[in-house]
């Protein structure tokens, strides 16, 4: 039978474990998006090129994207042949930007031919702590173009069954729910970049998800990629993700 200072003593060290942990921002963020993806591509992924959600190994090309052999990875989709990598970010822009002022509109925000800016491009152009944010590294994964435009501004969370919907890439979409859930081999290293961007910079989420994210991180450990990718990013915009401990 458990003390009294025994039952304390555990329900301390599971706050420690559940609850938020300090996360320092970075000290040397990035300029702009295209500045961002160019350092991950180049730096942070210089050896490592594969996409993370199915596994496709990719090529540089252009200023910061990639051209991804699908046969590497059994991605599929409509038509054959290859496809672009994109730069994904795993918490979502709206889900950094909604509760911004930016998000709703502002009068600054039409572009030269008088149409209007995106809330995104909008909180970009006129809101300096959001575009700090949508930068940072941590929460930039290379990923296959088809399934970033897929998941959009979809939050994670788990989908009913297990029905193949892009070939042998086991990333799966919810478009009646509208939840992405990623593969269970990269669902830690999502968890662990979300609870991040919560700590960093107060993104909310649901007791639901939270809960989840402690789940998934639990069930997928950190691995020696993404220790080593902790280090690169932390080496380029001076912070590291506390979730990721050896």
């Amino acid at each position: 039978m458990l003390t009294k200072l025994s039952a304390l003593t555990i329900c301390f060290l599971i706050a420690i474990v559940a609850g938020p942990v300090w996360a320092d921002p970075p000290t040397r963020p990035m300029r702009n998006f295209d500045h961002a993806k160019t350092i991950a591509r180049n730096k942070i992924y210089s050896d490592h090129y594969v996409e993370q959600y199915c596994g496709c190994t990719f090529l540089p090309r252009g200023r910061s994207g990639g051209f991804l052999d699908l046969s590497s990875c059994g991605y599929k989709r409509s038509r054959a042949g290859t496809e672009d990598m994109e730069w994904e970010h795993v918490v979502p822009a709206k889900a950094l930007g909604q509760w911004r002022a930016c998000w709703a509109g502002d009068a600054r925000c039409f572009a030269g031919n008088g149409d209007r800016l995106s809330n995104r491009e909008c909180c970009t152009k006129i809101d300096p702590e959001f575009a700090r944010i949508q930068v940072d590294l941590h929460n930039l994964i290379p990923a296959v173009e088809g399934l970033n435009a897929r998941r959009g501004e979809r939050s994670y969370g788990e989908v009913a069954g297990d029905a193949p919907q892009f070939g042998s890439c086991t990333f799966q979409i919810d478009y009646d729910t509208d939840v992405a859930e990623p593969p269970k081999t990269i669902q830690g290293d999502v968890a662990r970049i979300s609870l991040y961007m919560r700590d960093t910079y107060g993104v909310m989420f649901t007791p639901e998800q939270e809960t989840l994210f402690q789940r998934w991180s639990a069930d997928d450990p950190v691995d020696d990629w993404e220790i080593e990718r902790n280090r690169r990013i932390e080496q380029e915009q001076g912070n590291s993700n506390p979730y990721v401990r050896p």
